[in-house]
């Protein structure tokens, strides 16, 4: 009752998608969920300049990263393929869950993101079994004052959102409401009506910080089929997060931390209701030295997780690592980080170690190696249905990774260049046993190699800039591509500022690459894309501000699911005021 009286007293509704330009995280250490990590993030993803249907397209810009929500969802750095291998957090809470599917976009509060820090390459040494390939941590935008926005756009897409935030000497409140409904994007059926609201609350107390973050949601709506794999499902899930945090100094010198989450999600896809219930528990030392701060903690993970396929019993995964990172002065201008994670129940030990550095001139370097682990989920392992048959006896998956890059900063002009080598092994991997009966097995092995480059410029006002990846990703055995590595991916854009007006046009293209089949699991081509997008944003007033967008003007096809080409063509307007 309270997210509807909320909702409607104000009236006003916000496009639903964030990011649509990309923005480069310039220090060389920065921090990702609780983590110190020594080689710099990449990319924050803005919503700043505009608007998109769908909020995947943002992180699809972004050089190395492939993904999707519908159909088969994917989320794949450098060609990781499949979305359990990273780590998603939102305010630095972590949403995957142990049933294989990785994190779920109803946890994702899109609608007040205030960006999202990326790591790409293994991370498990500071996140644990989920960053096997990478992190991404979604950030809440914190605004004082009565917010709200509305919009629309094509295939009956109509979203309403409203935010209220109040600050006071020690403590900060925020509350949101969100409603979306959209008859969706692709040439199938896959319309969908969202409902969700959060509430954060953070603040000082007796010397130490606190914080206290909620979500709850609900979605109801279907899912394409594919060509191979024709047959549509609708589906009703309702979600539960929430995390209570805190940090306290013990001596001028030293601080303990600690952080507390229960989610909890219902789905029901056609008729197949399944419910995860997880809860985890962060508690972490902290002790800064003369040369060095290192910090020791322990993480442990209990879940539940009840599926029709998987037989009458519950299933249940539990998991306890625990670790130590050491941030260290080497000079001045160079820094250098140890971290090792070690997960009790499995005996995996995953190290990592980084330097980064400045020299007179001003230009960042970094050099970083990782190690990163995925343990089987409770699909793989007890999954009974007349498609995929459980393995018990599967191993966890492994990968290790060296970065070398440098960037600068400078006044009017921004470079980042990013080369990688990583190695992936023990992949699980589904292989047909009997016709129509798949089963989990560690048979793959891959390597990826390749490079990142990022920049940009202010030119007579004009800023322009690009970015570039390269990725050759190949299964070691066969010597075959893997799947969602394509060759190359190129974005460029050009954007001007007036007045009151801002004006942006982008570019996007794709070569070709892989995807399995979901019925079959074979490899299929998918055809390259290129994409160009238009965004708008006019300041009526100091608090009214009118954007609108254009995406995919030459209406080109993408088969993001197999056999269906999208998006299509599309447009959003949104007016929103901050009061």
């Amino acid at each position: 009752m309270f997210f509807f009286l909320f909702f409607y007293a104000l009236g006003f509704v916000q496009a639903q998608e964030l990011m649509p330009a990309t923005k480069v995280v310039d220090s060389s250490i920065d921090q990702l969920g609780f983590f110190k990590i020594s080689r710099p993030l990449g990319y924050s993803v803005l919503d700043d300049s505009s608007e998109r249907l769908d909020f995947t397209d943002s992180l699809n810009s972004l050089p190395g990263i492939q993904m999707r929500n519908t159909g088969s969802p994917v989320l794949s750095i450098r060609g990781s393929q499949s979305s359990s291998r990273v780590l998603v957090m939102e305010e630095g809470i972590s949403l995957n869950f142990s049933d294989g599917v990785g994190f779920n976009p109803l946890f994702l509060a899109k609608e007040n993101s205030d960006g999202a820090a990326i790591m790409k390459g293994p991370a498990s040494s500071s996140f644990g079994k989920d960053a096997m390939a990478g992190a991404i941590d979604f950030r809440s935008k914190r605004t004082p004052g009565l917010g709200a926005t509305q919009s629309f756009g094509t295939f009956n897409t109509t979203s309403s959102f409203a935010r209220y935030g109040q600050q006071d000497k020690s403590t900060f409140t925020q509350v949101t409401a969100f409603q979306e409904h959209t008859d969706g994007s692709y040439r199938t059926r896959n319309d969908n009506e969202t409902l969700r609201s959060t509430l954060l609350l953070n603040g000082n107390l007796g010397g130490g910080t606190w914080k206290s973050y909620h979500l709850i949601a609900r979605q109801i709506g279907s899912i394409p089929g594919a060509t191979d794999f024709p047959f549509p499902s609708v589906f009703n899930n309702i979600g539960h997060l929430h995390s209570l945090e805190g940090g306290l100094p013990l001596t001028e010198s030293s601080r303990f931390f600690t952080q507390t989450t229960w989610a909890v999600l219902e789905q029901n896809y056609d008729g197949s209701p399944s419910k995860t219930q997880s809860t985890k528990q962060t508690l972490r030392f902290q002790k800064d030295f003369s040369a060095f701060t290192l910090e020791v903690f322990d993480q442990l993970s209990l879940e539940d997780f009840t599926a029709s396929y998987l037989g009458p019993d519950k299933k249940s995964a539990s998991y306890n690592e625990a670790g130590a990172y050491a941030q260290i002065i080497l000079q001045e201008k160079l820094q250098g980080l140890l971290a090792a994670r070690v997960d009790t129940a499995l005996g995996d030990v995953l190290p990592s170690i980084g330097i980064t550095g400045e020299n007179e001139m001003g230009w960042q370097y970094f050099a970083h190696y990782s190690l990163g682990y995925h343990p089987a989920s409770l699909t793989q392992k007890y999954s009974q249905s007349s498609g995929l048959i459980g393995n018990p006896n599967i191993k966890s998956e492994h990968s290790d990774e060296v970065d070398l890059g440098f960037q600068k900063n400078f006044e009017s002009y921004f470079v980042k260049f990013d080369a990688f080598n990583r190695n992936m092994s023990d992949l699980i991997e589904n292989q047909l046993v009997t016709p129509g009966t798949l089963t989990p097995r560690n048979t793959g092995h891959g390597n990826a190699q390749g490079f990142e480059f990022s920049g940009w410029a202010i030119i007579n006002s004009y800023k322009m800039g690009g970015e570039l990846s390269y990725l050759q990703n190949k299964n070691t055995d066969t010597n075959l591509t893997l799947s969602l590595s394509p060759a190359t991916q190129i974005s460029a854009f050009v954007e001007k500022a007036f007045d009151k007006l801002s004006l942006k046009f982008q570019g996007t293209s794709w070569s070709s690459y892989l995807d399995r089949s979901l019925s079959t699991g074979a490899l299929t081509t998918i055809a390259g894309w290129t994409t160009f997008d238009f965004f708008s944003s006019y300041a009526l007033n100091t608090h009214l501000t009118l954007k609108f967008s254009l995406l995919n003007i030459t209406d080109q096809a993408r088969q993001l699911t197999l056999g269906y080409p999208e998006p299509q063509r599309s447009y959003r307007i949104s007016l929103g005021e901050n009061f």
